[in-house]
C-alpha cells in the first residue's frame, strides 16, 4: 500500500472524507436502554394490529433491500441534514448544526462532564501551537477569537446547546449576547491572550445564565476550530486510551468495517429519523428494515424531537443487547425487536455484469475505506471470470475517505503518471503520487460521478481523466480539496483534526473548491438511480458502445497517450442527442482510430 511518508502517525491518519450519514454501531459505547433478554435470533418485523403479519416474505433476501444506503457528501462534522429536529427538506444552517451535534454528541458530552476550566485552557494552547505549525492557513488570533466568541453567541440560540446546559430561552440570553459581543472588540495576539478571553466570555455566560464555565469553554474551543474551516475539529476520545497515546490506526464509525451495532445510515426527520441506507446482512437487514422508513419508537421512547445524535445513541449497544423499534412506512406502524451483533461492512456494492452481452462491469465503491483496495480487487476478478470487457466504476455518493487507499486504487487503473500531489506548509505535506506499472487493470474505463462525490473521489476521478484513462461521466463533483490530518493531543485522550493541506490535480489544478468536471455531463432524473432508467448508467453504456475508452486504453498501451480524444468527433452519438445528456465542449479526447488493447488483463 502506497504511503505519503514513513511517518506511521502520518500514514495511517490522514483522512480525506466527507461522512454524513450515521452509521449506528456501539463502538465504545454502552447500551442507553436496559438489555432486553430476549431468545430472538432473527427479528422479523410485525405490523401493530391484531393480525400480526409478518412485513418479511419468506423468500426474503437481504441483499434485495440493501442497495443503496448513499453518504451524501456536506460538511464532514455534521449528519446529512441537520442535528436539529424538523423536516429533513428545510434548509440547514451548519453553524446551529455544528452546535447542535456537540451539544448532543454523548462523547463530547461525556468528555466536557470530566473536564476542568483549567485544562481547557491547556488544551487550548496546545491546540493552538498545533494550528500555528502545521493548520494548512491559519488565521490570526484575533480572526479565531472574533469566530469563538460568535460561536458561543450562536450557541446561547440553539435550543439544545440551551437545554443540555438547563436554560430556559428567554432567560437573560439577550443581556449576555451583548456583553460578549462588546468582547469581541478585544483583540489577541498570542495563545495566552485567547485563553484570557476564552475565560472572561466563560465567566460572563456563567453570571448572567448560570451556565457551566466548562461548556462555555468547550464551545469556544469548538468555535476556533470552527473559525479556520470547515472541517478541522475537536475530537474527544473514549475513555481507555492514554493521554498523548499514538494512535497508529484512526478511524471514524463511517471508515470502519467490522462493526457492532444494527447497521443502518441516518438522516433527521422531525418524526425521529429516516433510514437511507441498509448495510447488507446486518441485523437491520435481517430485521426486514428499508431505506426510507422512520424510526419513531426505541425501546418504548418516542423519538420526535430528537436529535440525530440523541437517536443514534439510543439505537447504540453492546454485541447481545436488543432494541425495541416502531417504525413508520408508508403511512403504516410496525414494530420490530433485533439484537446487536457485529457485521462486516464492504465498501464495495453492487459487482454484477450490467450487460453481459457486451461484456460490462459494474461495480460501485461507497467510500474509500481499509479493505476497499482488497474488496475492489477481489470484485474485479469476479467480474473478469464472468467475462468482463469494460467496466462502468460508480462513485456517486462517494464521499471520500483514507487517502492512502485512493492512491493505491487509482495505481490499479494507471500505469503510469501523476496520481494526486498535496502542498502544505511544512515539507511533510508536500508530497506526489506517480502510478506504476506492475498490476494494472487495462479493462476500458468510465467513472461516474456526481455532487456528492468528494475528496478522495475526486482525486481518483481527476488521475483517470487528466491521465486519459478513461471517462467521467455525471455531474460536476463537490469539490472538497483538501486534506486532514488527525494528531493525538498530549494533555488530554482526544484527537486535533486539522486540515494540513491542498490537493492538486495531475495537472497541477487546485481542486478546493473547483471539482472534477465531467467529460459528459447528465442531467440527473429523480428516482432513476439503480434503475433500469438511470440516465448515468445509460450513458456510460453508450460511451462504451462507441469504443471511446478502449481507444484511450489503446492508446495508453501504444505510448500514444497525448494525441487525446474527442467525443464530439468521429463517433456515432446520435442516441446520446436526448435532452438529458449533454457533452461538454472542449472535452480533451480525440478520435484516432486505433487498435482495441485485449479488455480486462492485468499487465504484470
Amino acid at each position: 500500500m502506497k504511503t505519503f511518508d514513513n511517518n506511521p502517525l502520518t500514514r495511517h491518519s490522514v483522512l480525506l472524507s466527507l461522512v454524513l450519514s450515521v452509521l449506528v454501531t456501539c463502538s465504545l459505547l454502552q447500551a442507553a436502554e436496559p438489555v432486553l433478554e430476549t431468545t430472538v435470533h432473527k427479528a422479523v418485523l410485525t405490523t401493530m394490529d391484531a393480525s400480526v403479519a409478518p412485513i418479511v416474505p419468506a423468500h426474503y433476501e437481504p441483499k434485495m433491500m440493501v442497495e443503496d444506503g448513499i453518504p451524501l457528501a456536506r460538511e464532514d462534522v455534521i449528519p446529512i441534514q441537520t442535528a436539529i429536529a424538523g423536516s429533513s427538506n428545510a434548509p440547514v444552517d451548519l453553524t446551529q448544526a455544528k452546535i447542535s451535534n456537540r451539544a448532543t454528541d454523548a462523547k463530547m458530552q461525556g468528555f466536557l462532564a470530566r473536564t476542568s476550566l483549567q485544562q481547557l485552557a491547556t488544551i487550548y494552547r496546545e491546540a493552538s501551537q498545533m494550528i500555528d505549525q502545521r493548520h494548512v492557513d491559519p488565521p490570526a488570533y484575533e480572526t479565531r477569537v472574533r469566530g469563538a466568541i460568535q460561536d458561543v453567541i450562536n450557541a446561547l440560540n440553539n435550543e439544545h446547546f440551551l437545554r443540555v446546559n438547563g436554560v430556559s430561552a428567554n432567560r437573560n440570553v439577550q443581556s449576555v449576547q451583548s456583553q460578549l459581543q462588546q468582547l469581541q472588540s478585544q483583540s489577541a495576539r498570542d495563545a495566552n491572550q485567547a485563553v484570557a478571553i476564552m475565560q472572561t466570555t466563560a465567566e460572563i455566560v456563567n453570571r448572567g445564565l448560570g451556565i457551566r464555565q466548562e461548556a462555555v469553554g468547550l464551545e469556544f474551543l469548538n468555535g476556533t476550530l470552527d473559525s479556520l474551516d470547515k472541517y478541522s475539529a475537536f475530537l474527544p476520545e473514549a475513555s481507555g486510551y492514554g493521554s498523548g497515546a499514538m494512535v497508529d490506526t484512526v478511524r471514524t464509525a463511517a471508515l470502519e468495517e467490522n462493526l457492532v451495532g444494527l447497521g443502518v445510515e441516518l438522516q433527521g426527520h422531525a418524526q425521529g429519523v429516516e433510514i437511507v441506507g441498509i448495510v447488507e446482512g446486518s441485523p437491520a437487514a435481517e430485521l426486514g428494515l428499508q431505506a426510507g422508513d422512520i424510526i419513531n419508537v426505541i425501546n418504548q421512547q418516542n423519538m420526535a424531537g430528537r436529535t440525530l445524535n440523541e437517536v443514534a445513541d439510543k439505537l447504540s449497544g453492546t454485541a447481545g443487547s436488543s432494541v425495541t423499534l416502531e417504525i413508520i412506512r408508508n403511512g403504516q406502524r410496525y414494530r420490530g425487536t433485533v439484537v446487536r451483533r457485529q457485521f462486516y461492512v464492504s465498501s464495495v456494492t453492487g459487482t454484477r455484469m450490467i450487460d453481459p452481452a457486451s461484456g460490462t462491469g459494474y461495480i460501485r465503491l461507497k467510500q474509500f475505506s481499509e479493505s476497499s483496495a482488497k474488496d475492489l480487487e477481489k470484485a474485479l476478478f469476479t467480474l473478469h471470470n464472468q467475462g468482463m470487457k469494460s467496466l462502468i466504476f460508480d462513485l456517486r455518493g462517494n464521499p471520500g475517505g483514507l487517502l492512502d487507499v485512493c492512491v493505491e486504487i487509482s495505481d490499479m487503473f494507471l500505469t503510469r503518471g501523476t496520481i494526486v500531489s498535496t502542498r502544505g506548509r511544512n515539507a511533510s505535506d508536500n508530497t506526489q503520487e506517480v502510478a506504476t506499472q506492475p498490476k494494472t487493470w487495462s479493462v476500458p474505463l468510465v467513472v461516474l460521478v456526481d455532487d456528492n462525490s468528494a475528496s478522495a473521489s475526486e482525486i481518483f476521478a481527476a488521475a483517470i481523466q487528466e491521465n486519459q484513462r478513461g471517462v467521467i461521466v455525471g455531474r460536476t463533483s463537490y469539490g472538497k480539496g483538501t486534506v486532514q490530518t488527525h494528531f493525538p493531543m498530549k494533555s488530554v485522550p482526544a484527537i486535533l483534526k486539522l486540515t494540513t493541506a491542498k490537493f492538486y490535480s495531475p495537472n497541477g489544478r487546485e481542486m478546493a473548491g473547483a471539482g472534477v468536471t465531467p467529460d459528459v455531463a447528465v442531467t440527473v432524473v429523480e428516482g432513476t438511480r439503480n434503475s433500469d432508467n438511470d440516465n448515468d448508467v445509460q450513458m456510460a453504456r453508450q460511451i462504451l458502445a462507441n469504443g471511446v475508452p478502449s481507444q484511450m486504453v489503446a492508446a495508453i498501451a501504444g505510448n500514444r497517450v497525448n494525441n487525446g480524444f474527442n467525443l464530439n468527433n468521429g463517433f456515432n452519438l446520435g442516441n446520446l442527442n436526448n435532452p438529458a445528456f449533454g457533452v461538454n465542449q472542449g472535452s480533451p479526447f480525440t478520435s484516432n482510430p486505433v487498435r482495441q488493447y485485449p479488455a480486462g488483463v492485468r499487465e504484470q
